[in-house]
């Protein structure tokens, strides 16, 4: 009797432990909810830049409920009221944002970085964007979400309208809207600013690919751009005068 009793000790505790084990393997860890909290000096939360486009609205801080409503277009900046955040120890990721009263957008669908226009009177002014030809998507937005198209094959050259970047103090610039929030990647494209910084020395050439001669100076006003045996070159001057667009410096 004793060693039966000891047979369905042991049984009955491998099927628990086996039971144990299924439940711990099924269970769904449940997920901690969002921290919602008012912007302090310390947490540095500014304003939002939404680009003026029609972000969804939600009703909760979970970004669960649309509200069926989208923020203006005609307005680009939004203070931010609350945000939630994930928090994991110290470290605090943004995931929404309050910006009226339970009017909350994801941080997701903002482009978190700097969004400016392309102003003649600045340096940083870009000339134009060159594709070469090249079958290059066109996004709805800077989040470069929704491809609606791609440029034109026929056409090199393109104005750009406004850009944005991940920070408004340094290059390179990462997206441009050709008109109408038709944005490009601009690691897809040669973006060509107005003005170009080269390396005293730097060699110049003529249409045909020929040297004509070295860079005396530093700073060159752009005129244009094309492409010369396959790679991109900007005009400094006459059609003497074309360097290539790798060897120019950040400014």
């Amino acid at each position: 009797m004793m060693k039966k009793s000891r047979i369905s000790m042991g049984l009955f505790m491998l099927v628990s432990i086996l039971f144990l084990g299924i439940i711990g393997l099924t269970t769904t860890p449940v997920k901690a909810a969002l921290k919602v909290q008012v912007p302090t000096d310390s947490t540095n939360v500014g304003p939002v830049n939404s680009g003026g486009f029609a972000v969804p609205i939600y009703s909760d801080p979970e970004c669960t409920q649309l509200t069926g409503q989208t923020l203006s277009t005609s307005y680009s900046e939004w203070k931010v009221n609350r945000v939630a955040v994930d928090a994991e120890g110290t470290n605090y990721i943004w995931k929404a944002y309050d910006l009226g009263t339970n009017q909350w957008v994801k941080a997701s669908d903002l482009f978190n970085g700097y969004l400016g226009p392309n102003d003649k009177s600045k340096e940083t002014y870009i000339l134009e964007v060159y594709s070469a030809g090249k079958k290059v998507p066109i996004y709805d937005s800077p989040q470069l979400i929704n491809v609606t198209g791609y440029l034109d094959t026929g056409i090199k050259d393109w104005a750009v309208n406004q850009y944005a970047k991940y920070s408004a103090a340094f290059l390179p610039i990462d997206r441009v809207d050709l008109g109408h929030n038709q944005w490009v990647n601009a690691h897809d494209v040669d973006v060509i600013l107005s003005n170009a910084f080269f390396l005293e020395g730097t060699p110049i050439y003529n249409l045909s690919g020929q040297q004509t001669g070295t860079l005396k100076t530093l700073k060159y006003k752009v005129f244009g751009a094309t492409t010369i045996n396959g790679q991109t070159y900007i005009k400094l001057g006459d059609d003497n005068q074309w360097a290539k667009l790798s060897d120019m410096q950040a400014n």
